[in-house]
């Protein structure tokens, strides 16, 4: 692995749809996390109405009748959980994408001059009111997506650091990507 030391400042340069596709990568990982889990149930649900319709097409016998009502019951309870269920979903997607505007606006009305700098021992990133210098063991996993690289750690996916080409450079970009590939796990 190549040995980057100098830590030279890299200063960040505005790019805004850059920032809206980081933005978007970020929440599209958070519902693939959250949300991910539960395909496997809009299956269960789809093959119990499947189920349940074709009880309803059997002959009214006693018990049947009976096991009829329970099943309609049990299938209407199950659909509308579904439905409370994927509408807390789309009010979640809808509260992400005002916060990527409103986050988006901040960073065109407010100028921040930004800098960033890595070696093989840490990253750290700086502003005219913050300084933070983070060894890479505290990040976990790193993912690539269109022309930007993301870096994870292991507590809330919103902790990512994320940088551009078209931020950092195209040199600083590819010795970056070098040693966070080296350094980090690809996220699954």
């Amino acid at each position: 692995m190549p040995f980057y030391d100098d830590m030279q400042p890299i200063q960040l340069n505005k790019n805004i749809p850059d920032l809206k596709d980081q933005l978007d990568f970020l929440i599209k990982q958070e519902f693939r996390l959250v949300y991910g889990k539960y395909r496997r149930h809009a299956f269960n649900i789809l093959g119990w109405t499947v189920l349940a319709i074709i009880l309803t097409l059997l002959p009214d016998t006693n018990f049947l009748i009976t096991l009829k009502v329970v099943i309609i019951f049990t299938t209407s309870l199950l659909w509308l959980g579904a439905v409370i269920f994927i509408l807390t979903i789309i009010i979640r997607k809808y509260k992400r994408i005002v916060w990527r505007d409103k986050t988006i606006q901040y960073f065109v009305q407010n100028d921040i001059e930004a800098y960033m700098s890595f070696d093989n021992e840490k990253i750290s990133f700086e502003t005219n009111s913050y300084k933070t210098e983070l060894k890479w063991d505290y990040y976990d996993n790193y993912a690539l997506d269109k022309n930007s690289i993301f870096i994870f750690t292991h507590r809330n996916i919103y902790e990512a650091l994320y940088y551009s080409q078209n931020e950092i450079g195209i040199d600083n970009f590819l010795m970056l990507k070098t040693v966070v590939t080296e350094k980090l796990k690809k996220m699954p």
